[in-house]
């Protein structure tokens, strides 16, 4: 019997929203399929082989979900994505602007992109910084896949629910899937992880380099076992140190006076 190649559910909101932990936990969820790397970047090629990479990616049979924190940045994913499959669930996960572009510029910082003493207000007047406010600009980001997709099956999840209440944040992405409950003894990851510092630059982009390199090789399967190792993690990385920054970027400071007025649509 020939394997099943469509994909089922997309989530496509930009890093730093709590995408691990969703992967993690999904990836113990009965009648779910999950990939073996999280970011499978599928949908950013012009002409993507899917069926290709769906046997190549996906460890098992069920709703097969694809994970990408750079879709979003992609006007033209969400076509590629309704071509493929036009009745997919889209999975849309938002954070406080602010915190979100602070989380952002630490995971920049974490891979030796950035000095560590580099200041996010800097940063961001540097013009180089393009990433950071585009992903935190929520209605743009969303307006393709909501001009492509009818609003049942677009779900929100805002992260600061996920940090409040995990069981009600799965809850309401039960609802929204379809899923039956998880059983009892499934593992559920720990509280969402703390922002991380690399133990030296050097060491932290040769470490970037590589998983760029295994990525482009298709290793994916080696990527993301690498991912999951912790002795890994323990010698590249250390907890960071410091209280969040004030930040007076005046286009920043605007997108986090309007989350409200999204958080209210998220819960609504």
């Amino acid at each position: 019997m020939s394997r099943r190649t469509t994909i089922d559910l997309f989530f496509v909101g930009p890093g730093r929203c709590g995408t691990t932990w969703l992967y993690e936990t999904l990836s113990h969820w009965p009648g779910i399929a999950v990939p073996h790397l999280k970011e499978t970047g599928i949908f950013l090629d012009r002409d993507p082989d899917v069926e290709k990479q769906a046997l190549k990616l996906w460890r098992s049979e069920g709703l097969k979900a694809d994970f990408s924190n750079t879709y979003c940045a992609d006007a033209d994913v969400a076509a590629r994505i309704q071509a493929h499959n036009p009745h997919a669930k889209i999975i849309f996960t938002v954070r406080a602007p602010l915190t979100r572009a602070l989380s952002h510029f630490g995971f920049l910082k974490r891979n030796g992109q950035i000095p560590p003493k580099t200041q996010l207000d800097a940063y961001l007047a540097g013009g180089d910084s393009w990433q950071i406010l585009e992903r935190c600009d929520y209605a743009q980001l969303m307006a393709p896949f909501e001009a492509r997709f009818p609003k049942e099956q677009i779900l929100i999840l805002a992260y600061e629910d996920l940090q409040k209440d995990p069981n009600g944040y799965l809850s309401r992405l039960r609802g929204f899937l379809g899923l039956k409950p998880l059983p009892p003894n499934a593992p559920i990851p720990g509280p969402v992880l703390a922002q991380q510092a690399p133990r030296g630059i050097a060491l932290a982009r040769l470490a970037k380099r590589t998983a760029l390199l295994l990525r482009a090789c298709r290793a994916v399967r080696l990527l993301g076992w690498l991912k999951r190792q912790a002795w890994l993690q323990y010698v590249l990385f250390v907890p960071a140190k410091g209280a969040n920054e004030p930040v007076e970027n005046q286009a920043l400071n605007l997108l986090q006076r309007g989350y409200p007025e999204l958080l209210k649509r998220v819960r609504a």
